[in-house]
């Protein structure tokens, strides 16, 4: 039985049981993880003889009395998980019509990338197109980029392009500093003073809570290393926050000061993690954004792109659109 379960209704332990068994695990599914970026999330499940078969993750806001869908930050992948395994159109319609159902708007909903062929399967099915439910809905196609990590790190290292090999040799000539960091405020302000100011209507403050309080719940749980560059001064140049999941390492956050991008510390970091864990069954997700610079620096390591898709769609009143549009101009979110 598929249905509709409010935030206080979700069976926590079931759900981590059902995430934890699901081949398509992912650490932003997790309740705890989804209780941090998004308190007020709501579900549909799948259940059998009172046990969570399958879920779907549905970050909820509210404005103007409308519920509406959104993509929480650091949770780029959301969707269908099942302890089934195998997930068919059916199974991904079931939780769409039931989940799309319940909302007015929707503006990013990110689907994860083993949803992806029955997605696929489903969107080239005229017949379901069709159907009244899904009228208004896009699916966007979005990318990440995956590195396997199974092989030697010789043989990951051999497939760097010229440039990165080369940025990399230049790292190693400035006898960069690798160490292990407890604190992520470095991290935060590298990202403050280099990156803020270049993102269209700012950031806002709680977005470094949440990072903090992520950071602090993946610590406590053995899940995550943050790393740093120091030079010969001894000052810190770059840093990152990799995730553990699963057979998933996920570079969550990386940030550098602008003085310090000449030394390449991210690549060293980047290059560093390979070495440390090449040769196990592993796949490293660089959780792309969509900026092409940004994938043509992963794909510069040899990681491959892999798709994922995105939902949209916006059922609000025409003047509550507009009212939103204002607020957005006024009062960025």
């Amino acid at each position: 039985m598929y249905r509709f379960v409010p935030h206080w209704q979700i069976n926590k332990r079931d759900w981590d049981e059902c995430i934890a068994e699901s081949p398509q695990r992912i650490l932003y599914a997790f309740s705890w993880y989804l209780d941090i970026v998004s308190p007020r999330w709501d579900a549909v499940v799948h259940e059998r003889m009172g046990r969570y078969e399958a879920v779907m993750p549905l970050p909820t806001r509210k404005r103007f009395t409308f519920r509406y869908l959104w993509q929480p930050l650091f949770a780029q992948q959301l969707g269908v998980f099942t302890r089934q395994g195998h997930i068919t159109p059916d199974v991904i319609e079931s939780f769409c019509r039931l989940g799309f159902g319940c909302y007015s708007y929707a503006s990013h909903y990110p689907f994860n990338v083993c949803n992806s062929q029955a997605l696929t399967d489903w969107l080239l099915d005229e017949e379901r197109q069709a159907s009244p439910d899904f009228a208004d809905v896009v699916f966007h196609p979005q990318q990440t980029h995956h590195l396997s990590l199974a092989s030697s790190y010789e043989h990951i290292r051999g497939h760097y392009t010229a440039d990165r090999a080369m940025n990399l040799r230049r790292a190693e000539r400035a006898e960069l500093q690798i160490i292990e960091g407890q604190n992520i405020e470095p991290l935060i302000l590298m990202f403050r003073r280099s990156a803020e100011r270049k993102i269209m209507g700012g950031v806002h403050p709680r977005t470094y809570q949440w990072l903090r309080a992520i950071f602090n719940a993946l610590r406590t749980r053995g899940k995550c290393r943050l790393l740093y560059t120091k030079n010969s001064k001894g000052h810190l140049g770059a840093g990152a926050l990799f995730a553990f999941d699963g057979n998933k390492i996920i570079y969550l956050f990386n940030a550098a000061f602008d003085a310090a991008r000449k030394e390449n510390g991210r690549t060293m970091l980047l290059d560093y993690m390979f070495r440390e864990y090449a040769g196990q069954p592993l796949i490293f997700d660089f959780e792309s954004p969509q900026v092409a610079n940004i994938s043509s620096f992963y794909s510069s390591f040899g990681a491959e792109p892999v798709s994922f898709y995105a939902a949209y769609f916006n059922r609000l009143p025409w003047h509550i659109n507009a009212l939103w549009s204002l607020k957005k101009k006024l009062i960025p979110a």
